[in-house]
């Protein structure tokens, strides 16, 4: 990407004179492509005003690298043409994609994207995608660059681009329209976390209370579920849970009432990194349920803890509620009770903790009708108290 950076000004005057000097001293065909797009990903902005006004500018090259706007015809037909002054075999793409709001809608787009022959095979590209995103809030453009979308597998980018002409899938098997609309919404990223989609590979759903995923994972790569209602709102941690056993993620969902939904999958390498969304459903839900899952804090593996039970449990409780979970013997275990939004209750009796060997059993006694917190803390060797585990429940006395 750095060779896209910072273009002495000399160079910048026409594109002949631009490509020729991006791909200077470059090893190979591959490089050169990757250079072309990262230009084009870095100084080419969403035209977001011809986008939603559906009044567009002219798209060709030459009026592309003049403006420095484009939407997917532009970005397509200058790679195109930067692909040709480079001495690239390139053609441009046009189709259906599951673009900018499908997540939500469930309506596709027209869409146009890129194929490259390197080393005597076709290798797909997508500069628009890889340039940034809409805001759905504010409708602007944001330059978020990636390579999410750059020699993407055929594979995986069959899930959100169908072109017209067959040959294009790249695929073996060639699908239908019908069933490129019917397969889940997983995004180029998720490439880029070496995950592989287990089931399902559908997109609606109709089940009962629960939905249920699988995801095959390095073991470097955290994965991350989430409930979204009807409006694609962001819906309490508790309706899901990733659990990770022989690199296998299994994904439960839970919801709480009759209706729609949308279940959002993030991943992330460290946990400094910002989650990525990779992959989404929709369901709906015939009937609904009132039990939910605790939530599990990032810190709940370091300490080799074992959750005995509840591992699922009724968001509505009684006067009482007991916990049993498993920790090493130089662990120490510091349960909590707070009011949701509210302070910690340190009444005494109110959180009564009993060792029996390694197995700690916590339980709570709620003073009174409100929403409350069951927080289980690790005291670390610095007598800090690091959270791993949070039950979320409601009391009505």
């Amino acid at each position: 990407m750095q060779k896209a950076v910072d273009i002495p000004y000399t160079y910048l005057d026409s594109k002949s004179s631009l490509v020729s000097y991006l791909i200077e001293g470059l090893a190979n065909d591959f490089e050169k492509a990757k250079v072309l797009h990262d230009w084009i990903a870095l100084n080419i902005a969403y035209d977001t005003e011809s986008f939603f006004s559906g009044t567009y500018a002219p798209q060709n090259a030459s009026d592309v690298f003049s403006s420095g706007t484009a939407v997917c015809a532009g970005y397509s037909d200058l790679f195109l043409n930067f692909c040709d002054l480079a001495g690239l075999s390139c053609e441009t793409i046009s189709g259906k994609s599951k673009g900018y709001g499908y997540a939500t809608s469930g309506t596709l787009g027209d869409h146009a994207w890129n194929a490259v022959n390197l080393e005597k095979q076709w290798h797909l590209i997508d500069t628009t995608w890889d340039a940034g995103t809409v805001s759905p809030a504010t409708q602007e453009f944001v330059f978020e660059y990636c390579t999410d979308y750059l020699f993407l597998d055929p594979a995986l980018l069959i899930y959100t681009h169908f072109p017209d002409d067959q040959q294009w899938q790249l695929l073996d098997s060639p699908i239908t329209q019908d069933q490129f609309e019917a397969l889940a919404y997983l995004r180029g990223a998720f490439s880029t976390y070496a995950i592989e989609l287990i089931e399902p590979i559908v997109y609606s759903h109709t089940v009962d209370s629960e939905f249920e995923i699988q995801i095959a994972s390095p073991s470097d790569t955290v994965l991350k579920p989430y409930l979204l209602d009807s409006n694609v709102a962001f819906m309490d941690s508790k309706y899901a849970l990733a659990q990770k056993a022989n690199d296998i993620y299994k994904i439960d969902v839970k919801f709480p009432d009759v209706g729609d939904y949308f279940v959002y999958v993030y991943a992330q390498k460290n946990a400094q990194d910002q989650p990525e969304f990779v992959l989404s459903y929709k369901v709906h839900a015939n009937t609904g349920t009132d039990l939910c899952f605790p939530t599990y804090y990032p810190a709940y593996n370091d300490y080799s803890l074992e959750l005995i039970e509840p591992q699922e449990f009724a968001a509505s409780v009684g006067s009482e509620f007991e916990v049993s979970i498993k920790a090493p013997g130089d662990v120490i275990i510091s349960p909590f009770l707070k009011y949701t939004d509210g302070d910690y209750i340190y009444d005494e009796g109110v959180v009564i903790v009993e060792q029996v060997g390694t197995i700690y059993i916590i339980t709570a006694n709620f003073p009174g009708s409100g929403n409350y917190d069951l927080i289980i803390f690790v005291k670390s060797d610095k007598d800090e108290y690091i959270p791993v585990l949070k039950y979320q429940m409601t009391y009505t006395s």
